[in-house]
């Protein structure tokens, strides 16, 4: 336990194993030397209602950290709050912490989200269904 964290400080990190951004956030806290609980969820969106529960309205995915009884959402998010409550062991070298953390906010932003999108359109692809729970056909698709 670093020497910030007090003793009743407790930190929970909800993850989706081998997802990159919550891979992301377990790399910051062991950086940052924070103890923590992880709690994993299987990938897909039947875990969606209990994050929103604990992270608020249309937060539905991971990860997520609930430290000191305060729910942080998304990596971004989860690595601003870690950078201002524990500054030790800095996650930016201070030389280009700026871009750093620009590249680390497109990554989540752009990147992410294309990947997020990548597992629906694959089922759509292979006629297993889409989100909506609705396949429609071309108008030129004779299928």
């Amino acid at each position: 336990m670093c020497p910030e964290q007090a003793a009743s400080e407790i930190v929970t990190l909800h993850v989706v194993p081998l997802s990159h951004p919550c891979m992301t956030v377990r790399a910051a806290l062991e950086h940052k030397v924070l103890e923590y609980e992880e709690i994993s969820f299987n990938p897909g969106w039947e875990h969606a209602e209990k994050i929103e529960e604990i992270y608020g309205e249309g937060r539905h995915t991971v990860p997520g950290i609930v430290i000191d009884g305060q729910p942080v959402h998304g990596s971004v998010s989860i690595l601003e709050h870690l950078e201002k409550t524990v500054p030790e062991n800095p996650l930016y070298p201070e030389a280009i912490a700026a871009e750093v953390s620009a590249a680390e906010r497109w990554g989540d932003e752009v990147f992410q989200e294309l990947a997020r999108s990548l597992p629906d359109r694959s089922r759509l692809a292979h006629g297993r269904g889409s989100p909506t729970g609705v396949i429609s056909q071309a108008p030129d698709d004779p299928g």
